[in-house]
This record gives C-alpha cells, structure tokens and sequence, in this order.
C-alpha cells in the first residue's frame, strides 16, 4: 500500500480550498496527509484556513505568490520530508469524488511507478462537459487538444488508461521518486504551462502521462487565481500568450517552433487590431505578453498582487 500525501494550493480563495479538501475528507480513500500551501496571499485566507482546518491539515505559508509551480514545490517538498510514496496535487478549484483516489490508486497499482496520473476531469457546473480526459500535442498548430491524433491511441494496462502526452495541472498524482531522480515543473513559467513541460520533458525519460478515466474530479474554473476577475483577465493573458511561446521553444523542435510563434503571433495581431473597435481590457496586456514571449523574458512579470 502507498503512502499518498495531497497538497492543495491556495492563493485569495479561502472557501475554494475549504470545498477542495472537505471533497478529500469526505472520500472513501482518505489522503495519509494534506498539505495546504497558501501562495502568499494577501487577503484574509490563511487565517480563515488555519482556523478552519487547523487540526485537519498541515498549513504552510510560502511568504509570497510563487507561482503555481513554485507553490506547489513548497508542497512537494514537505512530501519528500515525509516519507511519502505518492503526491496528489490538486487547484483548490477542483473536488474529488468518493471513489476519485480509489480510482487513481487502482491505476498505479496497474501500471507502476514510471508514469504521472490524472484522472478524467469534467466541468462542475456541466457534467457531460469534459475539460481533460489526455491531452495530445497539435503538430500542426502546436495546441493541446482533447482530441487524440487519428489510429494512435495507446493504453496502458487496461483501456480505461489512457495514455496521454500531458497530465493535467489542476490534479495529478506524481512518484516522489520521479520528483528525487528528475526533478519537478519549471517555475520560470510562474502560471500555465508548466505542468505540460514537465510531462514532455519526463517523457524524455521513459516516463508516461496516464489519465485514469475511471478517477473523476469536478473543477469549477480556475478558483486557485483569486476572485477579482478583472484582475483575472490580465493574469490569464499575459501568462497564457507569453508561455505558449516559451513552451514552444523548450518542448518542440526548431522549425516547428518557429513554425507555431509565427501563427501565434499573426493570431494576437488579429485579436490586437479587433480590440480597438471593442472594450477589451486586456489589449495592452496582449501586446506586452507577445512581446515578452518573443524576447525570451520568463519568471513572474506580471506580479497578481
């Protein structure tokens, strides 16, 4: 039997969390230890979650937003400290089912520790919506789709495992021994992305991406960010228009790189040049993402608080 550590990140989002580990607390298989890590928030949130989960958890402060790698490294590494086989890392955007670590567990059992695993995930608010169920890399467009390329389907021990290029960030269960041989997610990413890097960077080492379709998890959108949504809107563009470019650039070849920045960069022009005739807030936000992409510039740029 594994020992199975969760850790669950939380940054101005205190009643996300709450949700995300009472899901955990509630499961048939309950987690040997959950670890909040709050990111450095600046509201009242790691008051409200020691209060409420004091006795239930290990709360650990970062002391500032490390991004959603470097928050949960501070996780990862309290894991390896304590003598845990397995860690679940969870967005406190998401919630576990009763039989969501069953599940999972079933599938490591099946197919050992040389894989990373995610199970299906569906949007909570519209269950037959799936969000991730594999993800597979568009050589033709250099987008993460649902899809899988057509006749190339592969399994591993059961067709309920799916072979996936990627696992998915908002939860996924990693080997500490993958973590203590090969390392963990780039934090120069700081938000997006860095979960993707990771899995074709292990890939490279042998190592399979397994979503368990038999393991489902709800997520609710990105709870983990905060609650300010115009605030949002500027996080989420910048990081995500900046990262696809540097994810390119580590992840693909030369010309496929230069071959996907090239439409990725025409396509945010377009958005650019639409942006003038609508309201759109995040416009300067677009431009200077692009830009920083394309000049290499990594790490937290545009800091949350």
């Amino acid at each position: 039997m594994y020992t199975i550590h969760a850790v669950v990140l939380n940054w101005n989002n205190a009643d996300d969390t709450l949700k995300c580990v009472r899901s955990l607390r509630r499961a048939r298989h309950v987690p040997d230890e959950i670890i909040v890590v709050d990111n450095g928030s600046t509201d009242s949130s790691e008051s409200v979650l020691r209060t409420e989960l004091g006795r239930e958890c290990h709360i650990i402060q970062t002391g500032e937003n490390l991004g959603y790698a470097g928050g949960m490294r501070v996780g990862a590494e309290y894991c390896l400290q304590h003598h845990s086989d397995l860690i679940w890392f969870m967005n406190n955007d998401t919630e576990a089912l009763g039989e969501t670590l069953d599940a999972l567990l079933a599938s490591v059992e099946r197919n050992g520790l040389q894989c990373m695993y995610s199970p299906k995930i569906l949007h909570s608010g519209d269950q037959e919506s799936v969000y991730f169920s594999g993800r597979y890399l568009d050589v033709a467009t250099g987008e993460l789709t649902l899809d899988p390329p057509p006749h190339s389907m592969e399994y591993g021990a059961i067709e309920s495992d799916l072979v996936s290029d990627v696992i998915q960030g908002a939860s996924f269960i990693v080997p500490v021994q993958i973590i203590r041989e090969l390392g963990f997610m780039d934090e120069n990413y700081f938000l997006y992305f860095e979960e993707y890097d990771y899995s074709l960077r292990l890939a490279r080492h042998g190592i399979k991406c397994i979503c368990a379709l038999s393991a489902v998890v709800l997520h609710r959108r990105e709870g983990a960010q905060g609650s300010d949504q115009l605030l949002l809107d500027r996080i989420r563009t910048y990081y995500r228009i900046r990262n696809r470019i540097l994810f390119w650039r580590r992840c693909c070849t030369p010309d496929q790189a230069k071959r996907f920045i090239r439409r990725h960069t025409l396509e945010q022009f377009r958005l650019l040049t639409r942006a003038r005739t609508v309201n759109d807030s995040t416009a300067g936000m677009r431009l200077l993402a692009l830009w920083h992409g394309l000049i290499g510039r990594s790490g937290r740029v545009y800091n949350p608080q």
